[in-house]
Parts: structure tokens; sequence; C-alpha cells
């Protein structure tokens, strides 16, 4: 419903509901969306603005937009047939769910977001796409994820700077796992690395993608900058198999060698990074 000046806040909690009537618009207040196993919880369309949701055990289908919604939490949820925008959101939780062809992006106004033990599959984009965040105490954390199927697994338009990755794993993207491509020049990736992440037979079915630079993207990691990164995005311990071009290509002066990652690595010569 539209909203008018000085409306009082509202806290809602919802148990096996339908809701149909897209988009579903919630302002200040508190809102929970609950499924059992008995029954379903069916969420198709959804625009939240400065308030708190938490979606659990629910399906979500069609465009949704959360801002400035700190605290939120989507959990144990399927998310299929749409998108998720989350800007301007603090501390959100988004864990245990399935996006499937239902692509996820993460503002650089959004800040300490978890995102873990999902599963992202079937974007015809990117599984999820990050953006960079001004502060290491803001940094978003992706981690214990599942990209599959996806054209992109992770998508990054900037260095990682203060965003997290670690222990995902990526199989079967279609172009690459991860994509870390910075168009504006100079830059600094963040003091976290990315880290103990697999990659097994991603870009075995490339799009003809191509970074800022021109380069062809495909394989496990890429990495292009137009400029030196200072310091620049460390790797370690990233690993896998069947890959299509290079599980890890980064030109030198974009990444530092943490250790433990596996090759082939690209371009070369790279003082920069040994693979194993």
């Amino acid at each position: 419903m539209p909203r008018t000046p000085g409306m009082a806040r509202t806290d809602v909690t919802a148990t096996d509901v339908r809701l149909l009537a897209a988009p579903i618009d919630a302002w200040p207040g508190t809102i929970t969306f609950t499924g059992t196993r008995q029954d379903a919880c069916l969420l198709s369309g959804l625009r939240l603005i400065d308030g708190l949701i938490t979606i659990d055990r629910c399906t979500v289908t069609k465009q949704t937009v959360m801002v400035r919604s700190t605290g939120s939490a989507i959990r144990n949820s399927t998310l299929t047939g749409g998108s998720l925008t989350v800007s301007a959101t603090d501390r959100g939780t988004f864990t245990r769910n399935v996006f499937d062809a239902f692509p996820m992006g993460l503002s650089n106004d959004s800040r300490r977001n978890l995102v873990q033990a999902n599963v992202f599959r079937n974007s015809a984009t990117a599984g999820l796409g990050a953006a960079e965040t001004f502060l290491p105490q803001d940094a978003n954390i992706i981690e214990d994820n599942a990209f599959t199927g996806n054209d992109v697994g992770l998508s990054a338009s900037s260095m990682l700077r203060h965003i997290i990755v670690r222990r995902n794993v990526f199989s079967g993207n279609k172009t690459v796992g991860i994509l870390v491509d910075n168009p504006w020049g100079p830059d600094r990736a963040g003091p976290d690395p990315v880290s103990d992440n697999v990659f097994v037979r991603n870009g075995l079915h490339p799009s003809g993608l191509v970074d800022a630079q021109g380069h062809t993207v495909q394989g496990g990691i890429h990495l292009s900058s137009r400029a030196t990164l200072s310091p620049p995005v460390t790797l370690r311990n990233n690993v896998g198999s069947g890959n299509a071009g290079h599980l890890i290509w980064a030109p030198p002066g974009t990444v530092a060698d943490g250790g433990g990652n596996q090759g082939p690595c690209g371009p070369t010569p790279n003082p920069d990074l040994t693979c194993w």
C-alpha cells in the first residue's frame, strides 16, 4: 500500500501464508513469514523499505527488493524465477537457501551481511553479484556456498575490497566461477584472501564474455584490472580440476600469492603467482 507521512510502525507475523498479489510493499516494521513441513509459505514479489523482514522455509518468486532493511534474514527457503536486490542493508543473513534462476545482488552500501551455505544455480548471468565496501569492519562474508550451472558464479566489478570469499564450491558454471573486473583504474583490494575455494568443470560452455581490458573470460577465477593494485588480491588454497582455460587467470600486478593455489595459472610469466 502507499506510504503516507507519519505512518505508524506495524509488526506482522504470518505462518503458512500465500501472498500472490505482487509486489508486496512493506514499510517500517517487523514482518515474519514462516512455513512448515506440512504447509507452504509462498511470496510472489516483495519490496521492503526501511523495515526488518524474516523469511523462513518459504518459496519466493519474482522480483524481490530489500532497501535499508537492517537485520533482515532469508533462511531455509527456495527462491526461483526472479531476482533479489539488497541495497543499503546492514547485518542481513542469507543462509541455507536455494537460489534457482534467481540472481542476488549486494550493493556497495550494504555492509556486514552474511551469505552462507546457499546454492546459487541456473542463473543466466551471475548467481551472486557483490560490490565493494569501504571499511574492513564492514566486510560482507560469502562462505560455504555452492555455485553451479550459472553463466558466472560470483561476479564483482571492483577488486573484492572488504568482501570475504572463502570455502565455496564452483562447479559447472558455463563461463567462469569467479569474475573480478575493475574497469576504472587504480583500486585497492581488501585484506582478506580469496581462500579455500574449489573449482570443478567451469568454463566448458563459455558465453564469449570479455573483461574490460578485452581478455576472454573462461575458467575458475578470472581477475582483471585497468591498473596495478596496491595492495593486490591475495589468493590462497584455491584448487580444482577439469576447468576449461585457466584455473586462475590474473595478470601481474593484480594478485598476491598466499600459497597453495592449483593451476594451470596464467598469463605467463607472472612472478606474483605460483601454482602447483
